[in-house]
């Protein structure tokens, strides 16, 4: 289903703005209380070494950050496509009648369309034409999380599901059959020309590694929005905990995009 919004045609700016709403939101946290002083970073929920990242951080140092982002963002090659931005659990429903099994298959009703998706995605708030691997490193970092929670921070995360290779292979494959099928197809005039080689093998790797990288790339971007929100919050939402536990995940991820920038 991803891989079908991907592939949408849709009649807004394409310019990525992944980094233009970071930087938005940046510049409206440093006019609050907040954003006037430095940032003691430390993990509420999350499990990250402690020193993988720096004990505070000005609104001046995460600008910074941004820059260093921005930088392997045009290195990254990352095809721009409309995405969704904000695949998290609760923006993915399951369709009338479907349901989940234990092993994570869907089962559709018997008398039902097999031909209908049985997932469907909502809250497009967040949608951008943006890079590609935003979208599934964005997917891939919510494996982590649980916002099903009624006690402070009101959410929680399992560290250990940021690093399911195995998921996040067999995601990519999918996400690959379904890009081959319409590309094959030829029905979509539309068709992103830069979303496959031809060569499947190569187009795996490629989006294995550009996925998982992209997974430090959303970490920064809700850090940004979670530092605006916790300044002004009107739900039950320990928005300043989420802010450091993502920023600490980027700082952990980081060196990573460091090495790509260096060898690319």
């Amino acid at each position: 289903m991803l891989a079908r919004v991907h592939t949408l045609d849709v009649p807004i700016t394409k310019e990525p703005e992944v980094m233009t709403c970071a930087r938005s939101w940046v510049t409206k946290f440093r006019q609050t209380a907040g954003g006037s002083r430095p940032i003691k970073l430390y993990c509420t929920a999350s499990r990250v070494p402690r020193e993988s990242y720096p004990s505070s951080i000005t609104c001046d140092e995460l600008e910074q950050e941004l820059q260093f982002v921005e930088d392997f963002l045009v290195k990254s090659k990352s095809p721009v496509v409309f995405s969704h931005n904000d695949l998290q659990e609760g923006n993915i429903l399951l369709c009338d009648e479907c349901k989940l099994n234990d092993d994570g298959h869907i089962k559709r009703p018997t008398d039902g369309d097999h031909e209908t998706d049985p997932l469907v995605f909502i809250d497009f708030e967040y949608c951008s034409y943006n890079y590609r691997g935003f979208d599934l490193g964005n997917h891939f970092c919510e494996y982590a999380y649980d916002y099903n929670c009624d006690k402070p921070p009101y959410y929680k995360v399992y560290d250990d599901m940021f690093d399911v290779v195995h998921e996040r292979k067999s995601f990519c494959e999918a996400y690959l059959n379904e890009v081959y099928k319409m590309r094959d197809s030829g029905q979509n005039p539309h068709f992103p020309s830069d979303l496959v080689t031809g060569d499947r093998a190569v187009d795996l790797e490629r989006l294995i590694t550009e996925s998982t990288l992209f997974m430090a790339v959303a970490n920064i971007y809700w850090t940004c929005w979670a530092l605006l929100n916790a300044e002004d919050a009107v739900i039950p939402f320990d928005y300043g905990s989420y802010a450091r536990d993502r920023l600490a995940q980027y700082f952990y991820q980081k060196k990573a995009l460091q090495h790509y920038i260096d060898t690319h």
